[in-house]
């Protein structure tokens, strides 16, 4: 299997990145300048905090980490400088990177699992001290399923429509240059006219975003952009909301683009499973089925393997793109895998008679009121249908609705809730905020909302 930081096979001369000022690298290019990089490091099994940006410093710096063994900690530049001294307090890194500058931070002598090369956050807590733990053949084994099921190419240019230090964003950088694709480089957002014209510039094939950004886009009306070059259009961070999963999919049809649904965690390296877009209508909601390479089953509450269709139970994944486990402080950066390739994902879910997996929602997303388990995912997804941007969440016998909608419907919002759940609308409280929490991602960000729900 080849390997996606490795840049000296062949194809030199083939277009690697292409940046925002329409200037674009090939792949020998971007092996030299690893390379150098590799030299300016000077070091091998230094822990290393790298600032990650979309751009071609950052690429450089993470590949030069790779190549040479320095476990790298990925965090998004624009992480608060609160948060970024705890991370170095916590982890004493011995450099950190950032663009150009390379900065000696500490001596310390780090002890590592050899495995060890890639550390993320998790995608709902880019500041927290609770890392994944990734090696090379889980990113290098989730990039070539990736390439698998969507069939990459060199000939694919994709975008990057979300940060790198996310492993949704990482995973298209590492399958891509693991088929000696491009990638536009751009920090623009998806309402700037800037991103549209880099699209139209480069003849970008693909499109992803997670589901905040489809309904974004959604609201402006995709038919407002020139995506004549785009194949396909590719979805992950969440379940995507029924308004926004319909209007795509017929968009799409019309346009004969394919649109994958997908899911994952960054605990996973970021990619599980997929739905084949033949099956986008027939099997709507669906999580699909796995990446080629890894395999699913449910267990029930006592760790029992569930055979039956429909039945529901927790999702647990098996492959080689799982974690090594969770670092929490220094002395986890030297602990044996934990996970030994197989991962409960927290997530409850069931599979049909022709085994496509669905999910109804997260194991610790739950309240009890007066008794009734409530299932806030459920709730989450029968009001997105109001278009009042409303998030459940809650403690036991008291559930909270927060929205940012500036003049919200609230005995609707409670009708809509007793007429799925019958829960008392007097047990219903609606609380209007400037803005909902969310990370970098654009995910919701719920240990926010819950610090809020306990303030």
């Amino acid at each position: 299997m080849n390997q996606f930081w490795d840049l000296s096979s062949t194809g030199a001369n083939m277009p690697a990145l292409h940046l925002s000022n329409k200037e674009t690298i090939s792949y020998g290019d971007l092996a030299k300048e690893v390379g150098l990089r590799v030299e300016e490091i000077n070091s091998e099994k230094d822990l290393i905090l790298l600032k990650a940006g979309n751009n071609l410093e950052f690429i450089k710096s993470y590949l030069a980490c790779l190549y040479s063994n320095n476990p790298a900690i990925l965090i998004d530049e624009s992480l608060e400088e609160s948060q970024l001294k705890s991370l170095m307090e916590i982890y004493k890194p011995n450099k950190i990177i950032h663009g150009k500058e390379i900065i000696k931070y500490s001596s310390y002598e780090h002890t590592f699992n050899d495995d060890l090369s890639i550390l993320l956050s998790t995608s709902g807590s880019t500041g927290s001290p609770k890392l994944v733990k990734l090696s090379k053949e889980n990113l290098n084994h989730n990039a070539n399923a990736i390439s698998q099921y969507l069939s990459l190419s060199e000939t694919e240019v994709a975008i990057t429509s979300m940060p790198l230090s996310y492993s949704y964003g990482l995973s298209i950088l590492n399958s891509h240059l693991l088929k000696k694709a491009s990638i536009v480089l751009t920090n623009d957002s998806i309402i700037s006219r800037d991103f549209w014209d880099l699209i139209k510039f480069f003849r970008v094939s693909s499109f992803s975003g997670v589901p905040y950004i489809y309904q974004i886009l959604k609201k402006m009306n995709i038919d407002r952009f020139d995506i004549s070059s785009i194949n396909y259009f590719t979805q992950a961070g969440g379940k995507l909301d029924l308004d926004t999963y319909e209007y795509f999919s017929k968009k799409t049809k019309e346009m004969q683009k394919d649109f994958f649904i997908m899911y994952g965690q960054t605990e996973a390296t970021a990619r599980i499973s997929y739905l084949d877009p033949s099956k986008i209508d027939e099997k709507k909601g669906s999580i699909g089925k796995p990446i080629p390479g890894g395999s699913l089953k449910l267990i029930d509450s006592e760790g029992n393997e569930i055979t039956d269709n429909h039945i529901t139970g927790q999702i647990i994944y098996s492959g080689k793109n799982v974690m090594l486990g969770y670092a929490n402080n220094i002395s986890d950066l030297s602990s044996p895998n934990t996970q030994k390739y197989s991962l409960r994902t927290g997530d409850m879910g069931y599979f049909d008679e022709e085994g496509y997996f669905y999910i109804v929602g997260r194991k610790k997303r739950f309240l009890k009121i007066y008794g009734l388990r409530v299932n806030l995912d459920q709730i989450d997804l029968t009001l997105s249908k109001l278009n009042m941007n409303l998030i459940a969440s809650g403690t036991d016998d008291n559930l909270i609705i927060y929205t940012d909608y500036k003049d919200p419907d609230i005995s609707k919002i409670k009708e809509e809730i007793f007429k799925k759940f019958k829960i008392n609308p007097n047990t219903i409280t609606v609380e209007v905020l400037k803005n909902i929490p969310r990370s970098l991602n654009g995910k919701v960000n719920y240990q926010k909302l819950k610090e809020k729900t306990n303030e």
